[in-house]
């Protein structure tokens, strides 16, 4: 799974970059299938804080891997956890102003699927913004497949406006402690 220098980060900061974090072929596929469904009607239109997107929740596909991912995130976190709730987000429009996450999204994993148009460097124009413990601010542009595993209960954290023309797609998988028992959803 990890090495111990990102086990070691992730206890210091609170978020660490995962690199290709599923397989290639299956990120490609999964942005596929979520394009696909949210072009034929299938996805919810979201409009809240400022951000425009198409989402689904709990989506079994995004289920699937958001099971697996688990014993990562148990691994990373030095105790057991378990999956709270999953999200497609498919952002055409706005910003996210700066916030932390509710009750059950104590670990949050935000993997790209998909960003048009990259920059150069093939990573996302779209930074992920992070408030850390020190209080500087980190910004994550992400490449295609890559995630960024961060405490959003903790960390607060934002993205400006999505450029016009731009688009981004994301699964963002929600873990708790093992010993969480209140909201899941």
């Amino acid at each position: 799974m990890d090495s111990d220098a990102t086990r070691a980060q992730f206890e210091l900061e609170a978020f660490v970059t995962l690199d290709n974090l599923l397989p290639v072929e299956h990120v490609a596929e999964l942005d596929r299938y979520f394009q696909a469904v949210a072009a034929e009607g299938f996805l919810h239109r979201l409009d809240e804080q400022g951000t425009h997107r198409f989402v689904a929740h709990n989506h079994p596909v995004a289920k699937f891997w958001h099971d697996q991912l688990n014993e990562r995130v148990s691994q990373l976190a030095g105790q057991r956890t378990k999956p709270s709730y999953c999200f497609a987000s498919l952002y055409v429009a706005g910003d996210l102003p700066w916030h932390t996450d509710r009750p059950p999204c104590e670990y949050t994993i935000a993997l790209l699927l998909s960003c048009a148009p990259l920059n150069a460097d093939q990573r996302s124009p779209w930074a992920l913004k992070l408030k850390a413990r020190d209080g500087s601010v980190h910004s994550v542009f992400q490449r295609v497949g890559d995630a960024l595993i961060f405490r959003g209960r903790e960390l607060l954290h934002s993205r400006e406006v999505l450029p016009e023309g731009h688009r981004s797609a994301s699964l963002l998988f929600h873990f708790v402690n093992e010993d969480y028992d209140g909201e899941m959803e």
